[in-house]
């Protein structure tokens, strides 16, 4: 597919008769599935082309775009105008990128902010979902709750080089079986990476690996990130089984929270975060946040090598309102500077 085809002289297969739409060129393909080539250029991904959305379909750009320098639009690559949101099972993006940013959201949807990239929605969920050398531009704020990348109720994810700006929320994962590496968030409002269960059936966060993430404001002067790491267990539903290698936030309000709310009658913990490690984590926060605060029913949580620098609050690690105590938490090779309060 490349922007100066032609719908009515396109052939399937033939690269040299491109489709000049998505829409069609996910039109003409078996229902089984197939690959989407899409050239250099600015293309689109509507409702419209939702509703050809078939499974087992490889979207495959020719370049990874760049990033406009003030982040306002997408440019020098494959460029698919966003949102792009489905529950189809086997889908791939490969070079490419998604634009839902500043630009997209004046010209094309009247000023009506939209997500990036969401996969899934509980309880009807994709299976099989891949992210290689992607990138998304966002339009969030305080008021636009809009997502960079999102897997919701996703089995089998694999994720190897992503870069998001400009979300409210960067990576989110309500997920199982993910598997992360080498994503950059920069300037997502409300949190760079968010773990988090519950909210619709199905959204269990568990089995989730995480390797080379780096989270960071758009301003080296300007704390635009919230938490640079976020886990929320919700609705009696756990998150369980994660593991976190090379973790850096630089310049964010936070560093890490892990919050497990007790929901359950008669006050059982049925909301735990468990079994999760930390390996090389390097955080460095605003004057007034905390780098690494856990509150609730945690329990076997292990970090080891970790830089914590500033904050009002180094390491906190405490019950949520009076209940939901956590239990074995394990530090080891710490290194901790510039909080006002520290331990």
């Amino acid at each position: 597919m490349r922007t100066s085809g032609n719908n009515t002289t396109a052939i399937l297969g033939r690269e040299d008769k491109p489709f000049a739409t998505i829409t069609n060129a996910l039109n003409a393909l078996p229902a089984s599935g197939g690959v989407v080539k899409i050239g250099i250029g600015v293309s689109a991904f509507s409702p419209i082309t939702q509703a050809f959305m078939k499974d087992n379909v490889a979207f495959i750009g020719e370049q990874t775009p760049q990033f406009h320098i003030n982040n306002l639009y997408l440019t020098n690559g494959t460029v698919i105008q966003g949102p792009f949101n489905f529950t189809n099972n086997n889908i791939s993006l490969i070079r490419l990128g998604i634009d839902s940013g500043p630009n997209v959201v004046t010209n094309v949807y009247g000023g009506t902010p939209q997500d990036a990239i969401i996969v899934g929605s509980s309880p009807t969920a994709a299976q099989r979902f891949t992210v290689r050398d992607v990138v998304s531009l966002g339009n969030g704020s305080a008021a636009n709750a809009v997502h960079l990348l999102s897997f919701e109720g996703n089995n089998n994810v694999s994720v190897q080089g992503f870069e998001g700006r400009g979300g409210h929320h960067g990576l989110v994962i309500k997920s199982s079986g993910a598997n992360v590496s080498d994503v950059v968030i920069r300037g997502a409002y409300a949190e760079g990476v968010f773990i988090k269960s519950g909210n619709a059936t199905g959204q269990r966060a568990a089995n989730i690996n995480l390797n080379n993430i780096r989270v960071e404001s758009m301003s080296a002067t300007v704390n635009d990130t919230g938490d640079a790491f976020r886990m929320e267990a919700n609705q009696g539903i756990e998150i369980v089984n994660v593991n976190v290698n090379n973790f850096t936030s630089t310049n964010t309000q936070n560093g890490v929270y892990m919050l497990a709310i007790n929901t359950g009658a008669g006050g059982q913990a049925t909301n735990r975060i468990s079994n999760v490690s930390f390996n090389n984590l390097n955080v460095t926060v605003g004057t007034n946040g905390y780098a690494f605060l856990s509150q609730g029913a945690a329990r076997n949580i292990k970090v080891n090598n970790a830089v914590i620098q500033g904050g009002i609050n180094g390491v906190n690690v405490g019950a949520f309102w009076g209940g939901d105590q956590p239990d074995n938490f394990q530090f080891s090779n710490i290194q901790q500077s510039g909080a006002t309060n520290g331990w």
